[in-house]
């Protein structure tokens, strides 16, 4: 098979990137497992918020509100997001560090609010009021259906004419007159003009086969789990409560409490699974800041979240290997960037002007560029 461009890795970042790809263009979408998403994408609990992420990411979320305010599921003609809000909640801490906090996002959205701690109770009454300095108040905030934009994306691939191939490892790589020939571990080949590592977790080891020198990219292991409540009937309503100092996190989900230690456990790509210790931690942290008690955990994963070293994403032209691009390090916000990070990414690729938005967001192509880690050393 011959193609203009081969991406690597199906997930959301492939995905996304290959829709923004226009008509015409030959572009093959390479999926090592068996499904795209197997991995971080398929075991993502997102959520959208302009708060959460910092100061690289919030840029690619806000340029995303549009679309994910406005594009609707193929399959159910709904929106993808649901409305929650989001609580950041304060604990113990000197009242300015959480004012200095909701005064750098109000920068970034204006809808933002310093909330006082019996605002924040009555915001989310399961929390424990005890030493509970107060909260910030983000009332955009909006569960993520990950399978529906997911599914989207790939959907919009195909629509276009781009093909995806699953079970595709790539096993090995060379360059010859000005083209990339790549070989699977069935023996499957394919050529390509230009190839996007998109590999999420494996996108060094991926980097390592093209003869790319690696960018440093951490996987961190991420902890979800369900729990039953006991002792009260879980308002459905409630907020995402996250905590302050990045402890835990905390949502309603189907009668169960989705729960996070909101760990960032250094892994090696794999097919990462939950840690026990950190689930009993999860549930831990929730029962000392709130009311409920949660006897049961009733299931559990783990997804892999990779940074690059200033744990900012990576989308660009590799500065010394010809036809290699970056389209990685996205931590755990892949989701929530997706739509601008995915057009970003297919602007780059074909040397093509950012819209006129992304500019006043101060997204530009050296913000993310993979060169700026060797201008740094």
């Amino acid at each position: 098979m011959d193609v203009d461009i081969a991406i690597i890795g199906a997930g959301i970042a492939g995905a996304s990137m290959a829709a923004f790809l226009p008509d015409g263009m030959r572009v093959a979408l390479l999926e090592a497992e068996h499904q795209p998403g197997y991995h971080s994408t398929g075991r993502s609990a997102a959520f959208y918020t302009e708060t959460y992420g910092g100061p690289e990411v919030q840029p690619l979320t806000t340029a995303s509100k549009r679309w994910y305010f406005s594009t609707k599921s193929h399959s159910t003609d709904a929106l993808m997001v649901a409305k929650r809000g989001a609580l950041h909640v304060a604990w113990s801490q000197k009242p300015g560090a959480l004012k200095g906090f909701a005064k750098e996002m109000q920068h970034l959205a204006p809808s933002v609010m310093l909330l006082s701690s019996d605002e924040t109770r009555r915001r989310c009454p399961v929390l424990n009021g005890e030493a509970l300095t107060g909260g910030v108040w983000d009332p955009d905030c909006c569960d993520i259906d990950v399978a529906e934009v997911h599914s989207y994306f790939l959907r919009e691939c195909r629509h276009r004419g781009h093909s995806v191939a699953t079970g595709f490892d790539v096993q090995s790589a060379r360059r010859g007159n000005g083209v990339w020939h790549l070989q699977s571990s069935k023996g499957d080949s394919l050529t390509a003009a230009l190839v996007v590592n998109a590999a999420g977790a494996w996108a060094d080891q991926i980097a390592a086969i093209f003869g790319v020198s690696p960018l440093g990219l951490t996987p961190m292991r991420r902890t979800i789990a369900l729990f039953e409540v006991s002792g009260a009937v879980l308002d459905e309503r409630l907020p995402l409560c996250l905590d302050f100092d990045e402890r835990f996190y905390f949502k309603p989900q189907s009668g169960q409490l989705l729960v996070s230690p909101a760990d960032e456990t250094h892994s090696p790509p794999c097919d990462v699974q939950p840690d026990v210790e950190d689930i009993a931690l999860a549930g831990y942290r929730v029962e000392q800041a709130t009311r409920l008690t949660l006897p049961r955990c009733a299931a559990r994963w783990a997804g892999l979240r990779t940074f690059a070293p200033d744990r900012s994403p990576v989308y660009g032209f590799d500065q010394d290997v010809p036809g290699f691009f970056w389209c990685a390090g996205q931590g755990g916000f892949g989701i929530q960037t997706a739509p601008a990070a995915g057009e970003l990414a297919a602007c780059l690729l074909q040397d093509k002007a950012l819209p006129d938005a992304f500019g006043r967001l101060g997204i530009t192509a050296e913000r993310y560029a993979p060169r700026r880690f060797a201008l740094a050393a």
